[in-house]
């Protein structure tokens, strides 16, 4: 409603000789005692233009008045203090929105008119292969899970887009671990995800403590960035098993993607966004 009313008034204002286009109504909910809705809009913009807020709030009264997109049975339009806009929903109006919208499917079907023709993509989750989801992932993906449906609601084509963090530095210090370890990356494990998460942590620590362990770990990770057979079978399984970890979790949330692509989906990708940025100057 108060949507409606922002739109209705806007477009009133606009054609009104003492209203210009930086003129926003803003409309909120009201305080109970003077009215469902008010518009606040008028009492800002008259001060910036030296104007009387009260006189202009009369004048946008009468010409919503005139317009024809107020029946005074069913909205009661006032002005009050130094020009806000009351509006007053009468029990009628209520009656005549509860008859409209009677059913959850006609509430659906006026909603769904509100973003149709809109594409919208929610970018949301985004974990990190071999490291368990925490706290701050399940709150990025159940936010981003209700918004994906709000939209979609309310008519819009929503695109659920999940960036995964699969590349870089890590993966370099994970190979050295898991060879060290003789970590099996294709036997049952009870929770694999966890293990490489561990032995994730252990090559973070002796990369940490011992020099000639980072050296290999960097060399690990270049060998699996100019494409070594071994550390590309070693990365791919591990992208697979945080994979199926993942959605263990989203499919008890009942949570599904249109797109998971990781960060290394663009590594081919990153050079050209570079060139068209220095080209531009950006």
């Amino acid at each position: 409603i108060a949507r409606g009313l922002d739109e209705i008034i806007e477009a009133t204002a606009a054609a009104l000789p003492d209203f210009d286009e930086k003129f926003s109504p803003e409309v909120r909910q009201a305080d109970p005692r003077f009215g469902d809705y008010q518009c606040n809009g008028v009492l800002p913009f008259a001060k910036r233009n030296q104007k009387n807020p009260r006189a202009l709030a009369e004048a946008l009264i009468e010409a919503l008045l005139a317009s024809g997109c107020f029946d005074s049975d069913l909205i009661e339009l006032s002005v009050a203090g130094p020009g806000f806009i009351n509006f007053k929903l009468s029990p009628q109006f209520h009656f005549e929105w509860l008859r409209t919208f009677s059913t959850a499917r006609d509430l659906r079907d006026a909603a769904a008119r509100r973003l149709k023709g809109n594409k919208i993509i929610v970018d949301f989750g985004s974990p990190n292969s071999a490291k368990q989801m925490h706290v701050g992932h399940l709150r990025s993906t159940v936010i981003g899970e209700a918004i994906r449906r709000i939209l979609a609601y309310f008519g819009a084509d929503v695109i659920g887009d999940n960036h995964i963090g699969d590349w870089g530095t890590a993966f370099g210090k994970l190979i050295l671990a898991i060879k060290h370890k003789s970590f099996d990356l294709n036997a049952q494990h009870e929770d694999p995800l966890a293990e490489l998460e561990a032995l994730y942590k252990w090559g973070n620590k002796v990369t940490d403590e011992d020099p000639e362990a980072l050296i290999e770990a960097r060399e690990e990770l270049v060998k699996l960035q100019e494409g070594d057979a071994q550390n590309v079978a070693m990365w791919e399984a591990i992208n697979r098993i945080s994979s199926q970890g993942f959605h263990k979790i989203y499919d008890r949330l009942g949570i599904d993607f249109d797109y998971e692509l990781g960060e290394s989906f663009y590594r081919d990708k990153v050079q050209r966004v570079y060139d068209e940025l220095e080209s531009t100057a950006v």
